[in-house]
């Protein structure tokens, strides 16, 4: 048969926003529903769908371990994702009076859900979102106008699929007011105790604040990044373990980082302020960088940083060091060219940069030509992007196995 609705309402206090129905066109068999038209404004969000839904008979007779199966391309002229995100988690939390829906009206509903259409992340905490176990989904995603905390993007595309309580996510691209950006990720939800995520994420020319704002993990791992002003291209990419508050839980994290830009300044940074004082910097205030290149592989708890180079006031400097997630560091820095006849190494270390000791004493690095280790960033990275390509077909545990940096 055929069915087609022109417009309605969706009221539930399991989602409290307004939901639109601006049509729906479909035709079905006693096995798929074929979708030519789903049009649904949902607060400041909407949503135009079309595709197939197939494997509807054995689901409802309930054969075997039998799933539905989704084929979608979705579109969407704006996205409000923070606003989606925060009526998912309050959702979650609503709980009827006296263990039952209360007796209220269509009218009072949509008067009461009508003034939640304003809803901010900060109105909830977050919510496990778990990835169901009898859905098959392929879904092709293009939108624009989208916002998730305080990024703006005017284009996304994506890939989407779902299987085996697993989403994945792969080619996805933006163009946002922080830079551009490509993304590929997965997420298992096998069970509360067993989350797990693996995500590679580049962004092309933003600022390290708003790195961090986006990921506050990144604060954690690299206390120094938010030292830095200026245009940065930033690469993560890693697997890790979450909580059921969709917090990463830090001592997982697997994976490496590289942050590189040009014509950056470096300030209110205790490390900065010491090097200038000792090395009698011309700007002790203030550092700038032509160019760098920092690169690192986060593991066992720790962010090993790679040797890099930096040009400094009158200073050629090699760097590298242990940050560890407890706060605690050591960093080495071998001065290479200075007006100085000496070259010396200085030491930096202590529980957190509040608490700041160093020691001079042999520079490691004599030259230039330090070690380059950006073949395993490389090789690491690959190894990651290919594993969530095919993260069906090889497991979510082989996939964490493989990706291990060693």
């Amino acid at each position: 048969g055929k069915m087609g609705v022109k417009n309605g309402l969706v009221m539930t206090p399991h989602f409290p926003l307004r939901n639109s129905l601006e049509g729906f066109d479909m035709n079905f068999t006693n096995n798929e529903v074929k979708i030519d038209s789903f049009k649904v404004v949902s607060g400041k969000s909407e949503l135009e769908a079309k595709g197939s839904l197939t494997g509807l008979k054995r689901a409802l007779l309930g054969r075997g371990r039998s799933a539905l199966k989704f084929n979608l391309d979705v579109t969407s002229d704006r996205m409000d994702a923070n606003e989606l995100l925060t009526a998912y988690c309050k959702g979650t939390m609503y709980v009827p009076a006296s263990g039952n829906d209360e007796d209220i009206s269509d009218e009072e509903l949509l008067t009461e859900l009508s003034t939640t259409d304003s809803l901010t992340t900060s109105d909830s905490i977050p919510a496990l979102i778990v990835v169901p176990g009898n859905i098959v989904a392929d879904v092709r995603l293009k939108a624009s106008n989208v916002k998730y905390t305080d990024l703006v993007a005017d284009s996304v595309t994506a890939k989407i699929a779902m299987k085996e309580r697993c989403l994945q996510i792969t080619d996805t691209k933006a163009l946002t007011n922080m830079g551009r950006m490509s993304f590929d990720a997965f997420y298992a939800t096998r069970s509360k105790k067993d989350i797990k995520v693996g995500f590679d994420l580049d962004f092309e020319e933003i600022t390290a604040d708003k790195v961090i704002g986006l990921m506050p993990a990144i604060d954690t791992i690299m206390p120094l990044l938010k030292s830095f002003s200026g245009l940065l291209d930033c690469e993560v990419a890693a697997t890790a373990s979450l909580d059921t508050n969709m917090n990463i839980i830090m001592p997982s994290i697997n994976g490496i980082m590289r942050v590189s830009g040009e014509d950056l300044t470096i300030s209110n940074n205790d490390m900065f302020r010491s090097l200038a004082r000792k090395l009698l910097f011309r700007n002790k205030k203030e550092g700038r960088i032509e160019k760098m290149v920092v690169e690192g592989v986060i593991r066992d708890n720790t962010l090993e940083v790679f040797p890099f180079i930096i040009k400094m006031d009158r200073y050629m400097l090699a760097l590298s060091g242990i940050q560890n997630l407890d706060m605690s560091y050591r960093y080495h820095a071998s001065i290479i060219r200075s007006p100085l006849v000496i070259r010396v190494g200085v030491d930096l270390y202590g529980p957190d940069f509040d608490n700041m000791k160093f020691k001079i004493g042999k520079a490691k690095y004599k030259n230039r030509n330090v070690p380059v280790f950006s073949a395993v960033i490389d090789k690491t990275k690959i190894n990651l992007v290919e594993s969530i390509q095919n993260v069906f077909d090889k497991g979510v545990d082989q996939v964490m196995k493989e990706s291990a940096v060693h």
